[in-house]
């Protein structure tokens, strides 16, 4: 008798914990590439999220990118780069067993301004733009923009753009600085939501070289 009673609170014990597996939140993964529709190649820096809930990621150097724990069921992305058409992707289908892969096309448009309003339920609050060389217009790398007042900093890309994920509303000063060039900063920079900001700077070359210094030291 004994060992049925054993053998039945055993038994209710691995239900339980079967059970409370179940209850656990199944979550699956959202992965793909963003591209130029145009020329095809990949793009860096793009904001992709998911409408609705606030989650997302950018794309990396070479245009993947990578959602992690989404909530199992069907979803709509929303991809914003700089410099290209905001794309909606709907009936994105999300499951506990495998990766959704969903490769996004961008096409390009030309920025004419520096305030770009967004639709719907987007919830970027992005800052982004470009640091460029001021007498070249090329674009400058590894060059540092900080939100003045803040920890938060952001290094350029090889092609020069930079950019900032989920920064509070408010209104903010921005500065940028690279080697070789005069630091510049820009103030009365506004974020709200629903919204990316767009900030380009222009550095111009500093006239020290690091050339080296020789001192005569007469005795």
């Amino acid at each position: 008798m004994r060992t049925i009673i054993n053998f039945l609170i055993f038994a209710l014990i691995l239900t339980a914990i079967s059970l409370a597996g179940d209850t656990k939140v199944k979550t699956g993964k959202i992965t793909g590439y963003v591209s130029d529709k145009e020329s095809g190649e990949g793009i860096p820096g793009v904001a992709i999220s998911i409408k609705g809930i606030e989650m997302g990621t950018a794309s990396k150097f070479d245009g993947s990118y990578c959602i992690l724990n989404v909530p199992i069921g069907n979803h709509s992305l929303i991809a914003i780069g700089l410099g290209y058409e905001v794309n909606f992707i709907d009936d994105v289908i999300v499951d506990a067993n495998n990766a959704t892969k969903v490769n996004i096309e961008l096409e390009p448009k030309p920025v004419k301004g520096e305030f770009i309003t967004l639709y719907d339920e987007v919830l970027v609050r992005k800052i982004t733009g470009m640091v460029r060389d001021k007498e070249s217009g090329e674009g400058i790398p590894k060059a540092l923009v900080r939100i003045v007042g803040t920890s938060m900093g952001s290094q350029t890309m090889s092609d020069g753009r930079y950019s900032f994920f989920n920064v509070p509303s408010e209104i903010y000063a921005l500065n940028a600085d690279a080697q070789g060039y005069k630091p510049q900063l820009i103030d009365s920079v506004i974020v709200v939501e629903d919204s990316v900001t767009l900030v380009d700077f222009e550095l111009e070359p500093s006239s020290f070289k690091g050339d080296s210094i020789k001192i005569n030291i007469h005795k």
